[in-house]
């Protein structure tokens, strides 16, 4: 399993459109890896099919108090025996 391109928007779950001036910004790419590494810090796998990411409490407005976190999940084959994740830098240029 690998976690990939995720985003945090202040956007309500319960509106079907998006809603103007709703903020979506992708903290983590298409390869599985943090944009901003110094301040999200990268995905941690324990094993197959179990991922984290611990993080500071942070918002994309004062005035909204609601924050909706989204993935995709890719199940990856497994090559003997072992899921190939790609390798991310510590820091992005």
């Amino acid at each position: 399993m690998m976690v990939r391109n995720c985003t945090v928007s202040n956007q309500s779950r319960q509106t079907k459109s998006p809603e103007i001036g709703a903020a979506v910004v992708e903290i983590v790419d298409e390869f599985g890896c943090s944009n901003w590494p110094d301040i999200l810090p990268q995905i941690k796998y324990h094993g197959d099919l179990k991922a984290t990411l611990e993080v500071q409490a942070f918002a994309l407005e004062y005035d909204n108090t609601e924050m909706n976190f989204s993935c995709q999940i890719t199940l990856l084959l497994k090559n003997n025996g072992r899921c190939r994740r790609p390798q991310c830098l510590k820091t992005k240029n």
